[in-house]
């Protein structure tokens, strides 16, 4: 979980901000015969085929960004369903997660997909101490 208000605090700094931290590459997505798929690093975006963003580092020495699970060697398929392949991707995500319920990045690492979902929360809800058991 995340509060809004953590959230809205990397939103309010810009995209561009926020990515001075992240080191990425393009990665391009090639079907192989069978039906299996593989990443390739895409030396000629304009040949390519859109996979997604290898992460080579992601905002190394943030504690707040190294809680969030990425990993060097992880591709992002996507965040909320946009692909970020252009500027404009980016921007709508960014406006978009003000409003957003959860934060959904779809990823693969290590070849396998995986997906992170993070609720994100307008307030704490205090905790009971004893909860009410059902009889």
């Amino acid at each position: 979980m995340i509060l809004r208000s953590q959230l809205l605090r990397v939103l309010d700094r810009k995209p561009g901000v926020f990515l001075q931290g992240v080191d990425v590459q393009m990665v391009a997505r090639s079907q192989l015969p069978g039906g299996r798929h593989y990443w390739k690093m895409s030396a000629d975006r304009s040949r390519s085929i859109f996979g997604g963003w290898y992460i080579r580092s992601f905002h190394p020495g943030d504690p707040c960004m190294s809680r969030s699970g990425l990993r060097r060697g992880d591709i992002i398929a996507d965040v909320n369903g946009n692909p970020l392949r252009r500027p404009d991707d980016m921007a709508r995500l960014w406006k978009a997660l003000r409003s957003a319920r959860r934060l959904v990045v779809r990823l693969y690492r290590d070849g396998r997909p995986l997906v992170f979902v993070v609720k994100i929360a307008d307030q704490v809800r205090a905790r009971s101490r004893s909860r009410p058991q059902a009889m």
